[in-house]
């Protein structure tokens, strides 16, 4: 997964769309949605959040989005792309890899 993440994201991908590119497969995402999902990079998301987090609660069941919200600021320290970039703890690769390691404990 890593691989996929290093050869997706920002060539020519970013945060969100790299997390569509990877599981377009599973979900037969069209290539317009994910062209679409550019207006989430760089805490453009709605309410400011990861676009890595929110691609991914897109793919995700609803009942899950509580818990899949909380293991990532848990982990990562906030759900808020700039507080994340303004922090300087983790980067937008290792919030994206966060993210795919949530996709694998919640998809179904």
């Amino acid at each position: 997964m890593e691989k996929k993440i290093h050869l997706y994201f920002r060539k020519p991908f970013n945060c969100a769309q790299t997390i569509m590119k990877i599981i377009e497969d599973h979900y037969n995402i069209p290539s317009e949605n994910i062209e679409n999902a550019k207006k989430y990079g760089g805490g453009n998301a709605p309410n400011g959040m990861c676009g890595a987090l929110h691609a991914l609660l897109q793919y995700l069941p609803q009942k899950d989005h509580e818990q899949v919200r909380s293991s990532f600021k848990d982990n990562i320290g906030s759900e808020k792309c700039k507080e994340i970039r303004k922090d300087q703890k983790f980067s937008c690769g290792e919030c994206i890899k966060k993210a795919m390691d949530l996709y694998e404990e919640f998809k179904h």
